[in-house]
């Protein structure tokens, strides 16, 4: 991973390395869900696939935001820790995965956005 900070802030200011040595990451992934449906629902599928998936840590514990009510959607983002950077991807497809099976067993439209990049 690159990171780029300003040569004002290495001159100026104390930087502090959070992840070295730590390989902890947080994963964000964000879904929006057709209006009408109940936000507790979402918030209940969303943090039990999250604490099923193995490389979820249990701490941090997972979390969901209700970020806000967009054109064609109510956005959620779910926020989870895994120990390993690489591993990312694989977690994030195998919870979208899920979040999928579920929420069509649920009846939970998920309608077309353009806010789904990751």
């Amino acid at each position: 991973m690159i990171i780029t900070i300003p040569n004002s802030k290495v001159i100026n200011d104390n930087i502090i390395n959070y992840a070295a040595p730590d390989t902890t990451v947080r994963v964000k992934i964000p879904v929006g869900v057709a209006y009408g449906t109940d936000p507790a629902i979402v918030d209940k599928i969303m943090l039990e696939i999250a604490e099923t998936t193995p490389e979820v840590l249990k701490k941090p514990k997972p979390l969901v935001r209700f970020m806000e009510y967009a054109a064609s959607s109510q956005k959620f983002e779910l926020l989870v820790w895994i120990k390993h950077y690489d591993d990312r991807h694989p977690v994030i497809d195998r919870i979208l995965r899920e979040m999928f099976k579920q929420f069509k067993e649920k009846g939970i439209e998920i309608p077309l956005t353009r806010w789904m990049s990751i």
